[in-house]
C-alpha cells in the first residue's frame, strides 16, 4: 500500500462516519433503490436498535452459499474494480492489423487509475438489430471468431483480469438458436474460456443458466444489472451491479452484501461527471467499482482526481479483502 493510502483512508472514513444526527427514516431499516439499499439510522441513538433488525432480517433469509466456497469461484469476492468495454474500443482493438490489443487495453488503465480486475467485452452493440443475426452470431463474427475470442481472454487472464460477455434476453427479433438462451451461452462460454455472464436488463439471472454452466463443465459467474427477483438470488448470482444509489446524504448500505457478506458490488452510474459519491458508496460498503467510460461510443472518461481515489480504495480492497467480508461488521 501506497503512502498515500492512509491518510486518504482516514479523510474518507471521517467524511463518511461523521454524519449529523438528521433524519434519514427511524430506527427500522427500510430499503431503497429497487431494494439494493438499506437506509442508515436516522441518529447514532438509534444505531443499536437499527442494526438488530438487520441482523433478525439476515438470520431469516435463506441463502445457499455453496458457491462462496467454490475454490473455482472465490476470485469474485476480490473482484474490486470491473469495467465495461465496448469491444470496437481503440486501445482493445487495431482495425488496420485486425487485432486485439489487450496489454494496451491494460497498460492504460493500470497508469490512469490502477487497473481492473475484471472486463465485460460488449459484443453486439450497435451492431445488433441490422439483419437476422442474434447475440450468438455476433459474438461468432467477431474478428478471428471464436478461436480469436479464447486468445483475447487469455491475454486477459494472463495479467490476472476475468472476462464477462453479456447475455440480452430481449433478443428475439433475430435468427432462432436451436438450443435455449442459457444452453447456447454456456457452450459459447466454453468455447471462449470466459469466467462469467452479465445480465443486461435482468434483475436476476436464472438459475437455469448457472444449471446450464454446470452441465458444460464452466465454473461461470452470473452478474445482473438490476435488482435481484428475491432475497435468495445472491446464492447464485455471486455478483451484481449496484445502480441508482441516489441516496440524499448518508451512504446507504448494500442489501445483498449484509446478506450474503461474501456478495460483489460493482457500483456504478454511468452518465457521473464526478464519481466522488459513488466510490465513497463502495468504499464504505467494501464493494467494487464500474468503471465505465466507454458509453456506446460517448467518453465519460474518469477525471484525474476520481482515479486516483479509485486506485487507492481498490488498493486497500485487495490488500484487505478477506475482511470485508466478515459478518462481524457493524456499520455506522
Amino acid at each position: 500500500m501506497s503512502q498515500m493510502s492512509i491518510p486518504f483512508l482516514t479523510v474518507l472514513l471521517i467524511a463518511l462516519i461523521a454524519v449529523p444526527a438528521v433524519a434519514f427514516g427511524d430506527a427500522t431499516p427500510v430499503r431503497t433503490a429497487g431494494g439494493q439499499l438499506i437506509t442508515a439510522p436516522s441518529s447514532p441513538d438509534q444505531q443499536p436498535s437499527w442494526l438488530a433488525g438487520l441482523k433478525q432480517w439476515r438470520a431469516s433469509a435463506i441463502i445457499d452459499g455453496a458457491l462462496y466456497e467454490d475454490p473455482r469461484r472465490a476470485w469474485t469476492q476480490r473482484n474490486f474494480v470491473q469495467a465495461l468495454v465496448i469491444v470496437q474500443e481503440r486501445t482493445l482493438f487495431d482495425p488496420k492489423t485486425g487485432r486485439y490489443t489487450v496489454d494496451r487495453y491494460l497498460d492504460d488503465v493500470t497508469k490512469r487509475y490502477g487497473g481492473v480486475d475484471s472486463v465485460i467485452i460488449w459484443h453486439t452493440y450497435p451492431n445488433i438489430g441490422i439483419d437476422d443475426r442474434n447475440q450468438h452470431d455476433h459474438l461468432r463474427d467477431m474478428p478471428g471468431g471464436l478461436p480469436g475470442l479464447r486468445k483475447m481472454v487469455a491475454k486477459f487472464h494472463k495479467r490476472g483480469v476475468r472476462v464477462f460477455f453479456p447475455i440480452m434476453p430481449w433478443d428475439s427479433g433475430t435468427r432462432v438458436e436451436d438450443l435455449t438462451l442459457a444452453q447456447a451461452t454456456a457452450r459459447d462460454m466454453a468455447q471462449i474460456g470466459a469466467d462469467g455472464i452479465f445480465g443486461d436488463t435482468l434483475n436476476g439471472i436464472d438459475r437455469a443458466f448457472l444449471t446450464a454452466a454446470d452441465d458444460a463443465d464452466i465454473p461461470l459467474v452470473l452478474e445482473p444489472e438490476l435488482n435481484l427477483g428475491s432475497d435468495e438470488m445472491p446464492g447464485w448470482n455471486t455478483m451484481t451491479w449496484g445502480q441508482f444509489w441516489d441516496e440524499p446524504f448518508a451512504p446507504g448500505i448494500s442489501a445483498y452484501k449484509w446478506l450474503e457478506p461474501r456478495h460483489m458490488v460493482h457500483v456504478t452510474s454511468r452518465w457521473a461527471k464526478n464519481r466522488t459519491g459513488d466510490l465513497q458508496r463502495a468504499f464504505l460498503n467494501g464493494t467494487g467499482y464500474q468503471s465505465w467510460e466507454n458509453i456506446w461510443g460517448l467518453w465519460n472518461g474518469i477525471t484525474e482526481k476520481d482515479a486516483g481515489n479509485l486506485r487507492r480504495i481498490a488498493a486497500i480492497g485487495r490488500e484487505f479483502a478477506d475482511l470485508q467480508t466478515s459478518p462481524d461488521w457493524e456499520p455506522y
